[in-house]
């Protein structure tokens, strides 16, 4: 018996496939989502703490600004730092008290040319013979202060560390400067050195901060510019990655919902593979013959069909063969169903052998079978392989039971033709054909003639050794 035909398994997987490969491109696309907004959320992080950063070492500016301020306003600074330098009062009131309680590390006196007449660095102080002249970053503060509506502060490199700087002119607010004494300047530094870091740190949770070197590595950070739009350092640190913790959450949950897609589509191939097969099956013996295997009636009028749709698209001609067994009613009388259905399974055997690949047999019924010739047109062609069909029949047969049997057949053929009407009038043309040939000649050919109700032509010449079967014993061969 044939194999169903497996167009229906190609029909649903050509529908479930699809929607197979949209479910996974979901599920990619809903982990890349999540991809996405765990880094955003990362970025997000990251730049909120890059933001608090920048306004840590603000305020810190500020500040220091307003340090500078308090103290260059102080009448006794004036008096003692400025009138008269008093070393004294300088060390106990700038040098320990700024370095102590403020965290101000350096601190500068000096006029507007920029030249120092006192300093102190760490907690050392001294005067400006023991001193270097004020750098150019520092001038620029130097000068802002000079200037009103502009901000005295900001980052510089001091001492070859990053640190905030702040300036504010020394001068009593109810008195003017004596004459010949020359205005000066409190510049208060404070480095960004660990200990102060750590305080930042602290206080806006910005931990590992540090100052470092920009780097590939992930971690946030941020450029310290000073006065003159320059960088001069990096802030650095561990930064939140709120992302992470999402992903952590997330992707195993991805997974397992990956893991039921796919349990869910397995379960749906399979149901679907199940679901063909049996329409397969089921179309398969709506089209085929339970005995033979062979296209029943309903098959072969689809295959005919085909064929007749290549007529009328391409002009591809071919040729069916309506072959009618002889003898086969004695046989089925006198031994009964069971022979006769292993007549009809040998029959079909030989058909599909002799034929091969160049034709399609199919049983219509009872002893009748259908050929469909695909390309087969020229009668001579037609003639031989119908006469090799009629030969392979009417080889004996051995019977269960040990007897033989001897049966022939009789073929009606017809080609189709420009003036044929539709594929069932062909059909009826060999059906004609044949009945005129079992009454002319069995075990023949007999050809439908161009036109519907035209006679058929004459036999072909073929000596059938019987025209009915015989069944004689085995080893008696008739």
């Amino acid at each position: 018996m044939s194999k169903p035909d497996p167009i229906y398994r190609d029909l649903v997987f050509r529908v479930t496939k699809p929607v197979a490969g949209l479910m996974i491109c979901a599920l990619l696309a809903l982990l890349a989502v999540i991809v996405l907004v765990a880094d955003r959320q990362t970025y997000s992080a990251q730049e909120r703490q890059a933001a608090l950063t920048r306004h840590a070492v603000s305020v810190q500016a500020e500040n220091l600004l307003k340090t500078a301020r308090d103290y260059a306003t102080w009448t006794e600074a004036l008096d003692n730092l400025v009138i008269r330098f008093d070393a004294a009062w300088a060390k106990e009131n700038i040098e320990l008290w700024l370095y102590e309680n403020f965290d101000i590390d350096t601190a500068f006196v000096v006029t507007a040319r920029g030249e120092i007449t006192y300093a102190f660095v760490h907690g050392v102080g001294g005067n400006q013979q023991s001193r270097q002249d004020v750098s150019d970053e520092l001038r620029h503060y130097v000068e802002a202060a000079e200037n009103e509506g502009s901000v005295p502060a900001g980052l510089a490199v001091v001492n070859g560390l990053p640190a905030n700087v702040a300036v504010a002119p020394i001068v009593n607010t109810e008195e003017e400067l004596p004459s010949g004494v020359e205005r000066r300047f409190l510049v208060v530094v404070q480095s960004l050195r660990p200990s102060v870091l750590e305080k930042i740190a602290t206080t806006y949770l910005l931990p590992g901060l540090a100052l470092g070197e920009a780097s590939d590595s992930g971690e946030p950070s941020i450029a310290l510019m000073n006065g003159n739009a320059r960088t001069i350092g990096v802030l650095a640190w561990q930064g939140d990655r709120p992302g992470d913790a999402m992903m952590k959450m997330m992707i195993p949950l991805w997974g397992f919902m990956a893991l039921g897609l796919a349990l869910v589509t397995r379960h749906i191939f399979r149901q679907a593979d199940e679901a063909a097969r049996l329409i397969e099956e089921s179309d398969h013996r709506a089209t085929h013959d339970l005995l033979t295997g062979l296209p029943n009636r309903a098959g072969l009028i689809r295959h005919l069909e085909a064929e007749w749709s290549k007529f009328e698209n391409r002009q591809q001609r071919f040729s069916v063969l309506y072959i009618d067994l002889d003898g086969f009613k004695s046989v089925n009388d006198t031994h009964g169903h069971e022979a006769g259905d292993q007549i009809l399974m040998v029959v079909a055997h030989r058909l599909r052998f002799c034929l091969a690949n160049t034709g399609i047999v199919g049983r219509m019924g009872g002893d009748e079978f259908i050929v469909l010739l695909p390309r087969q047109h020229e009668t001579s062609r037609v003639r031989a392989l119908a006469l090799a069909l009629i030969a392979a029949i009417e080889q004996p047969i051995q019977m269960k039971n040990g007897a033989i049997a001897s049966i022939s057949a009789t073929i009606g053929a017809a080609t189709v033709t420009p003036g044929c009407s539709d594929p069932l009038a062909l059909l009826q043309r060999a059906d004609s054909a044949l009945n005129l040939g079992k009454k002319i000649g069995k075990s023949n050919v007999h050809f439908a003639s161009l036109t519907a109700g035209e006679g058929a032509s004459a036999p072909a010449a073929h000596n059938a050794t019987a025209s009915a079967a015989s069944l004689e014993p085995a080893r008696s061969v008739r």
